[in-house]
């Protein structure tokens, strides 16, 4: 507010001094009618005093114009830090929350499904076929149950557990997302190759599981024999833009943006098992990494994601300041 007044007050000291200003000219420099300085500035020809008067007038308009507007500025700027400031407060306040309600949950869940099956071992042979159905329903709901509670824990985990940024080499961090899905791959026959990727300054645990959650997707949903995914990158002015190829089920065009939303299905759980939030724990690192995200796909063909991370000088440009 302060500096709004100055600027005014700034105006109108330049409009006075253009008055002063056209006098000294007046005076020394076209030696108009005699006169002391003093006669020129302030004794002077109606038609001169006027336009004179209009320029001393348009410079207070303008003074109050640009205070006006620099208030009003001002005013929105600390409106929207306060606002920025309760939000960011509010997703840690939320992130904390569904930490310590997942962990809660977890633990009468694991009792649940022991229970569960200790009743499946001792009742086995003894009781009827819908007992039998009734308590693997069950077992199936603990065990669904228990991995949403970790898609919650790890989607929550990208704010609250991040790490800061290094210079990492992002081959490195895709064999050791392989490794993780080792079990996968083998199970389903799967071929995943990749070009050489580029060093990288980013999270070197999120980078990995966002390799993780992409391509684990590309295999579970593939009706092919077998499944092929292919990882590689090329380097687009300030940015690495990654691409991962796979030769699934592919997606409608109609909802390749909604697949990133938290809890967005797209097939039934009987088909294709989960709680819908890989590709949302993918959004929320990219976007923490300030990069894109995004995807190009064919029903029947495949599809392709791509996401972008910044190229940067140094590891110290952390963009939560971590």
């Amino acid at each position: 507010m302060k500096t709004g007044k100055g600027l005014l007050l700034i105006s109108v000291a330049a409009g006075i001094f253009s008055w002063i200003l056209d006098a000294f000219f007046e005076r020394f420099v076209f030696y108009g009618p005699g006169g002391t300085f003093f006669d020129h500035l302030v004794n002077i020809p109606a038609e001169e005093f006027y336009d004179r008067a209009i320029t001393l007038l348009v410079f207070l308009v303008f003074g109050l114009i640009v205070s006006e507007l620099y208030e009003k500025r001002h005013a929105a700027e600390e409106k929207l830090t306060i606002l920025a400031a309760e939000l960011q407060r509010s997703n840690l306040d939320l992130e904390r929350f569904a930490a310590v309600a997942s962990h809660d949950l977890k633990e009468p869940l694991v009792t649940v499904g022991g229970f569960l099956a200790l009743l499946k071992r001792r009742g086995e042979g003894s009781l009827d076929a819908e007992a039998n159905r009734h308590i693997r329903r069950a077992l199936e709901s603990v065990e669904r149950m228990e991995r949403l509670i970790g898609d919650i824990l790890e989607y929550s985990r990208v704010g609250t557990h991040a790490r800061p940024f290094q210079v990492i080499d992002s081959s490195a961090v895709l064999d050791i997302a392989l490794k993780n899905l080792s079990g996968t791959l083998h199970s389903k026959g799967a071929v995943v190759t990749h070009d050489p990727l580029p060093e990288i300054i980013a999270d070197s645990t999120q980078i990995g599981q966002l390799f993780q959650n992409i391509i684990g997707n590309a295999i579970k949903f593939c009706r092919c024999d077998p499944p092929r995914v292919h990882v590689s990158a090329v380097r687009k002015e300030r940015e690495h833009v990654f691409s991962i190829r796979d030769n699934g089920i592919g997606i409608d065009p109609g909802y390749t943006e909604e697949i990133f939303t938290a809890f967005r299905r797209l097939h039934g759980r009987d088909e294709f098992p989960g709680a819908g939030l890989g590709l949302a724990t993918c959004a929320k690192i990219v976007e923490r990494h300030r990069g894109r995200i995004w995807v190009e796909s064919i029903v029947d063909e495949g599809s392709t994601f791509y996401f972008t991370i910044e190229v940067r000088n140094d590891g110290t440009e952390d963009p939560r300041g971590e």
